[in-house]
């Protein structure tokens, strides 16, 4: 079932085009994460889906309506990048505010455990770091039970523990059939969380599917070693490793060098054959982000 479409969207914003005749679908239980630079477009899809903007052309529907409709407003929440709250109320009396706009609600106490609010329930939010604010946020998005969940970059501020905890926690909600819609900076946090991502570049898609089909798009490896005969001079290693069969770009720090691959068998082939003085050799796929930036990089060629 499709909650979340966009058919042919487009939308200007200040004389610039924002989307051009964007299409995506995303159904019912979907972890769907939106990539791209800063202007490309994921701030607006967001506003869009949140019925907080209308399109220039083409149509949105969630759950089959209008997303301004109040039966969509009431299922569908959201954590912005840029979260306020009224500064003079605790956290505390900041749930239980919100709380009281729905009839079917969870348990703020359920929320409070789950979050780890409990340190900071009767402290006022103008008070709050920013990692607190964050899972404010989040309880405050999940009170009223909803079907789809928007979160843009919902950990920043936070420290490596409170990341992992949450991501935990957006993994059990997406198990449970919770819709989720994630803009982030942290492209592990797609790699962890993400069931499919939709690529975008100014306005349009450059990739719908998975992080391992984007992967696969791009299917570089990584040979990682340590040259340890610090004789050998720095043009002669980077001459040696760029005639072996396959190599595609080399990159050095010190005496780490990495080599990036299209068959790290042959590679590792060729070398064996005739190896410069090495140790800590490792094998490894590209990371998400070097692949988007490749990926990036191949569309406009």
């Amino acid at each position: 079932m499709k909650q979340i479409e966009f058919i042919d969207v487009s939308k200007n914003l200040s004389g610039r085009l924002i989307l051009n005749s964007l299409n995506f679908a995303v159904s019912r239980g979907e972890f769907f994460s939106l990539l791209g630079p800063n202007g490309a477009g994921k701030s607006t899809v967001m506003n869009l889906t949140l019925g907080l903007r209308r399109p220039d052309s083409g149509k949105i529907q969630v759950f089959g309506m209008n997303p301004r409709e109040k039966k969509v407003k009431l299922k569908m929440t959201c954590t912005p990048q840029d979260l306020s709250f009224p500064l003079l109320l605790t956290v505390l009396e900041t749930l239980s505010l919100v709380a009281s706009h729905y009839a079917e609600k969870k348990s703020i106490e359920e929320l409070i455990e789950l979050l780890d609010l409990k340190e900071i329930l009767y402290r006022k939010t103008g008070g709050l770091s920013g990692g607190e604010k964050r899972r404010l946020g989040l309880a405050c998005a999940l009170i009223g039970n909803p079907e789809i969940l928007i979160l843009d970059e919902p950990t920043t501020g936070m420290d490596i523990e409170s990341r992992q905890r949450l991501w935990g926690i957006l993994k059990t909600l997406s198990a449970q059939k919770t819709t989720i819609l994630l803009t982030t900076h942290y492209l592990e946090e797609v790699e962890e969380l993400s069931s499919r991502v939709l690529m975008l570049d100014h306005g349009k898609t450059l990739f719908d599917g998975s992080v391992q089909q984007i992967k696969s798009k791009v299917s570089y490896r990584k040979v990682i070693l340590k040259i340890v005969d610090l004789a050998v001079p720095r043009a002669k290693t980077l001459e040696h490793f760029q005639k072996l069969a396959g190599t595609h770009r080399v990159e050095d720090r010190d005496t780490l060098w990495t080599i990036w691959t299209l068959n790290s068998d042959l590679w590792l082939e060729e070398f064996f054959q005739d190896p410069l003085p090495f140790k800590d050799l490792i094998v490894e796929e590209s990371s998400l982000e070097e692949a988007f930036l490749e990926f990036q990089k191949n569309a406009y060629r």
